[in-house]
């Protein structure tokens, strides 16, 4: 999986962002954006879902605790689709326990980016 990730990343990708927070998508987004990614965002797991069927990312970064429907029903919605077997998930999360990273491997997310409470 490592090296998926490194081939991925070596040329600009299409990379989907779901968060409910303003600021950490806007910051996240610009940082993917100057490093020559195509960048869209969904506020919700819905429209994610909706999103990712349409453009086919390549990486979607996931905020797990967003209301309604959060990160992990998200990602176990994407997996299931033919379209969202092959798209690198990465989680936007401040948690790091082992109930996180058992429930994340459940579901398919490959990859956690962890960010400071």
């Amino acid at each position: 999986m490592q090296r998926n990730l490194e081939q991925r990343s070596a040329r600009p990708n299409r990379v989907l962002i779901v968060d409910d927070s303003d600021d950490a998508t806007w910051a996240l987004a610009s940082l993917l954006q100057s490093c020559g990614h195509e960048v869209h965002v969904a506020h919700t797991g819905r429209r994610a879902i909706e999103l990712a069927e349409l453009l086919h990312p390549a990486v979607i970064f996931l905020d797990l605790a967003m209301p309604e429907m959060d990160g992990f029903e998200t990602a176990l919605r994407i997996r299931r689709r033919r379209w969202g077997r092959e798209i690198v998930l990465c989680a936007l999360t401040a948690f790091d326990t082992p109930e996180f990273r058992e429930r994340s491997d459940e579901v398919g997310i490959e990859a956690a980016a962890r960010l400071l409470a």
